[in-house]
This record gives structure tokens, C-alpha cells and sequence, in this order.
């Protein structure tokens, strides 16, 4: 399996509310990089059941995927009602031996 399928294998299983696949594909010790913040995956994962709470509809969608190398660059909107974005992300995904190893994530406006 290639990065890129790697990576989209991963919004796959977080869509299908799927915690032990997305974690398949994820290092033992890979962070999440956002807003300032560094996070170990285990408690993104935890954040992201307690948001399906709130919205359980809640879908990313990768709407363009580049790769090079061990990085997989994500440009992907985050819809909390399943259609209507919410937000707009670019993720940068490192990987190693086919697993994402850190993540660094960029908001940015929903498009008009």
C-alpha cells in the first residue's frame, strides 16, 4: 500500500467511526501538531468520539492528496452536519514504515 493510500485508508476509517482501524495506521508514539498544541494520536482519538457526540454525521472529506516521499499533504473540509462545510484543513502526514508517524494541521476558511 503506498503513503497516499495509507492516509486515505485513515479518513476512511475515521468517517466509518472505525477508532482501532484509524489507529492501525498510526506509530505507537505519532503526535498531532495543531494550533500551538501537540497532541499523542490516542487523545485526538479520544476528542474525536467525544465530538461524534455532539455532531454524529460528522465527515472529512480529502479533497486533494499530494505525496512525496513519507509526506502525504491533505487539503480536506471538515462537515459537521455529513454536507455542509464546517472547515477547511491542510494536514501534512508523516510516515514511516507505513504508519502515520506526526501530523501537522492548518486551518483555513470554508471557500465561498
Amino acid at each position: 500500500m503506498t503513503n497516499k493510500e495509507i492516509v486515505r485508508r485513515y479518513f476512511d476509517a475515521i468517517n466509518a467511526k472505525d477508532l482501532a482501524l484509524a489507529m492501525s495506521m498510526v506509530a505507537e508514539q505519532a503526535t498531532l501538531h495543531s494550533q500551538g498544541k501537540t497532541l499523542p494520536y490516542e487523545d485526538v482519538m479520544q476528542i474525536e468520539q467525544e465530538e461524534w457526540k455532539e455532531h454524529p454525521e460528522r465527515k472529512y472529506v480529502a479533497d486533494e492528496m499530494l505525496a512525496e516521499g513519507e509526506k502525504v499533504a491533505v487539503r480536506c473540509t471538515m462537515m459537521d452536519d455529513g454536507h455542509t462545510p464546517t472547515l477547511e484543513m491542510l494536514a501534512l502526514h508523516h510516515l514511516q514504515n507505513g504508519k502515520i508517524t506526526r501530523t501537522e494541521v492548518g486551518l483555513i476558511s470554508p471557500r465561498s
